[in-house]
């Protein structure tokens, strides 16, 4: 995570709490990730638009490069898949938890209801 402030990027930038994460998108103070999905999937490893090549530079050294960056992007999908995959099990077990609550909590303040009165069932 990186903070900037508003006086070095520009304010369309960088939301109200000024934390820009480059991997999974924008803070904001609202909600726990501003558009977690969007910028999941468009994030592009893409190291060779901002790196400075040696224009005598041997093409051996290029393809090991090359194949570094590749080797980096599998690795980084790859995670970023798997963590995709663990916050599908976890909603999911979260609401199927939450659907058991809902309908033994419904059941026990029935019966709690019923017998109220009768001390001994309490």
């Amino acid at each position: 995570t990186v903070k900037h402030s508003s006086a070095t990027q520009g304010s369309a930038n960088v939301p109200a709490s000024g934390v820009v994460d480059d991997v999974f998108g924008t803070m904001d103070s609202t909600s726990r990730v501003a558009s977690t999905k969007s910028a999941s999937a468009a994030f592009a490893y893409a190291p060779e638009d901002t790196e400075v090549i040696d224009p005598n530079e041997p093409p051996e050294r290029a393809a090991l490069r090359k194949a570094r960056h590749e080797r980096n992007r599998v690795r980084i999908e790859t995670a970023l898949k798997e963590k995709r995959a663990r916050e599908q099990t976890i909603r999911s077990e979260q609401n199927e938890r939450q659907m058991l609550k809902d309908l033994v909590g419904a059941d026990i303040d029935e019966w709690a209801s019923k017998n109220q009165h009768n001390i001994r069932t309490l």
